[in-house]
């Protein structure tokens, strides 16, 4: 098994985006209540929760 070093940019760049989802949600979670369920709020929720997530995953899988 080969040491292959970590690429700092690929991890910085998902934590940008990560960090960018989590300004969305933090947006979505200004809005109040009736705003959030009468629109797409939830699906928006979803999407940029998923999106963070899935950064998070990116980054486990470049370490290993």
């Amino acid at each position: 098994m080969k040491n292959l070093p970590l690429e700092k940019d690929t991890v910085v760049q998902r934590i940008n985006g990560i960090e960018s989802e989590i300004a969305e949600l933090q947006k979505l979670g200004m809005q109040p209540l009736e705003v959030f369920s009468t629109g797409n709020g939830h699906q928006l929720a979803e999407y940029h929760l998923h999106h963070a997530v899935e950064g998070i995953f990116h980054i486990g899988a470049h370490i290993l």
